[in-house]
């Protein structure tokens, strides 16, 4: 949705809010690879990937990410760019983003008055290299002398006693010490003790561009306009298009934005409903998310593979494993490419050109991530099952025979017929109305208890499109009930978790906090295994949901 938002809006502040969305949400991913980074290092896996960037765009990532956090606690976030730094570089800007990010947010967790501020000065200029000076100073509570060797130390938190309420796994200084090391650089503190903090490196980078990079405030407006403005090239009408997603959301998503390139897609919200229409049609191409119940991604292309309803349509998985050799491992399953979820326009835009039009946008690997994107590495020897999920060993054996019911030939476990299925897709045209029965309202969601500032950040501060997603929510609820209690009653977890994780982020997208606290959950206990938790709090939570849909009707 934010996709869409960048693309039609014309308000300048939506604009602006719709950047910084887009922007956080690629610092939380590398946020949440924290721990995968740190296995890596240790391993001796991690390695730097050099890249063009420019300067301005890596501050404003760090500005949106980290200035909200500031601004809850009442401190002052301040920049100081030096207007001479070269605007575009040559390094790791991932990493160094990454770096600077842990400096930031630990300066915001300890400190609860004053400021945090991030400088960036140019100390030098020689042979087509500049030496930036980068720091992080805040007003904190500061560190001890003693303190500050542990600081590098994994899994090592300083005063424990003090800051006990502060939430950390004690990994981000360590990484960043570790990374800056692979940079040829090394963190350097200055400290006292009650009073605040100041952590800065040198860090040596090739000029790309020479021309200063000027005012920070100004460049920043200059790169919302430059991201709001950026438009389709490619209109492909007549394109025969397939879309194969469980989750609705994303469905109507992916489908918002195909139609910026001139295309109704027929939309499929299971596999066995893309084989029933993929035997009566042929596609040009086919959009196939790879994490979906009863029939998976991979099991729907072996289906089609097997009884030759492929012919020469292009499939592409849908996925969020957005890794590096997660194309190879696709087209070892036989998918022709991938594309990482949520769907962005140029990504999806890169694709149409490849396959549509014969214009390769770009051949390599990453080209068909998002730009600004942050893979993770992988080693080259990693197997289908470690990026697919292979079912675990102490799951249920009949769970792991579950694909042989697709023909009839399981006794035990039958999976849902293709032929059993009524066709659910529909071609999204101009127009289409929601049915809200004029009974929702912002104010009445509120009184529920739905967080309506969160709910309409989710749909693109749209009112109308949040109450259509309502309504889907509330009309999805009864068979999703239905489904959870079969998996349950059949211990298939592997199931239940797939389908729990989809009411999970439903719930979030609606403002239904309470719920999506809930479903995590279950979600996490269906995946460690833990069928006596999932058993003793079902039913319970089921009650909730029953409820809560009843009182959105």
């Amino acid at each position: 949705m934010n996709e869409m938002i960048l693309h039609e809006s014309k308000e300048p502040n939506t604009l602006d809010y719709s950047t910084n969305i887009k922007s956080a949400g690629k610092t939380l991913l590398s946020i949440i690879n924290t721990i995968l980074d740190f296995s890596k290092i240790e391993d001796g896996k991690m390695n730097l990937v050099p890249a063009e960037f420019e300067i301005k765009i890596l501050v404003n990532g760090l500005v949106n990410s980290i200035s909200e956090r500031a601004k809850t606690k009442g401190l002052a976030f301040k920049i100081d760019l030096d207007e001479s730094v070269p605007s575009k570089l040559l390094g790791d800007d991932v990493r160094i983003s990454q770096v600077i990010m842990n400096l930031l947010t630990n300066a915001v967790k300890y400190t609860e008055k004053g400021y945090v501020q991030l400088s960036i000065k140019n100390q030098k200029i020689e042979n087509n290299r500049c030496n930036l000076l980068i720091s992080v100073k805040d007003t904190g509570i500061g560190v001890r002398k003693e303190d500050i060797d542990k600081l590098s130390i994994s899994f090592e938190r300083v005063d424990e006693k003090k800051n006990r309420h502060i939430e950390g796994t004690g990994l981000g200084i360590s990484i960043v010490t570790r990374l800056l090391i692979m940079m040829g650089s090394e963190l350097k503190i200055k400290s006292e003790y009650g009073v605040g903090s100041e952590f800065y490196f040198e860090l040596p980078l090739e000029i790309v561009d020479k021309s200063p990079v000027g005012e920070y405030s100004v460049t920043a407006k200059e790169h919302h306009s430059k991201s709001a403005a950026s438009t389709v090239t490619l209109t492909v009408p007549d394109a025969k298009i397939i879309l194969t997603d469980d989750n609705e959301v994303n469905r109507k998503v992916a489908a918002n934005l195909m139609k910026l390139f001139g295309i109704k897609p027929t939309i499929c919200g299971s596999g066995a409903e893309t084989i029933k229409v993929m035997k009566e049609q042929h596609f040009d191409m086919l959009f196939l998310d790879h994490m979906m119940p009863e029939m998976d991604g991979l099991e729907t292309l072996k289906y089609l593979k097997d009884n030759n309803l492929v012919g020469d349509t292009k499939v592409i998985a849908l996925t969020a494993n957005a890794v590096v050799g997660a194309r190879e491992q696709y087209l070892e399953a036989g998918f022709d490419d991938y594309l990482s979820k949520p769907i962005e326009l140029d990504g999806l835009e890169k694709i149409f050109k490849k396959y549509l039009t014969g214009t390769v946008a770009g051949d390599s690997e990453n080209d068909m991530l998002p730009e600004t994107e942050s893979p993770v590495q992988m080693e080259e020897t990693v197997s289908v099952d470690d990026l697919f999920g292979a079912v675990p060993d102490d799951e249920p054996e009949k769970d792991q025979n579950r694909t042989k019911s697709i023909d009839g030939k399981n006794d035990s476990e039958k999976s849902a017929d293709p032929e059993d299925f009524e066709i659910m897709t529909f071609e999204v045209t101009e127009g289409d109305e929601m049915e809200t029965g004029g009974k929702l309202t912002l104010e009445g969601l509120e009184k529920i208890g739905l967080n309506t500032v969160d709910g309409l950040t989710y749909c693109g501060n749209d009112e109308e499109f949040y109450l259509e997603i309502i309504n889907d929510y509330v009309d999805a609820a009864p068979e999703k009930i239905g489904q959870l209690d079969g998996f349950l009653k059949a211990d298939n977890l592997k199931d239940y978790k797939i389908l729990i994780h989809s009411i999970k982020s439903a719930s979030k997208t609606i403002g239904a906090t309470d719920m999506f606290e809930k479903a995590k959950g279950l979600e996490e206990a269906a995946a460690a295994g833990d069928g006596s938790f999932v058993k003793s709090h079902h039913e319970a939570v089921m009650n909730e949901y029953k409820a809560l849909v009843d009182s959105l009707k």
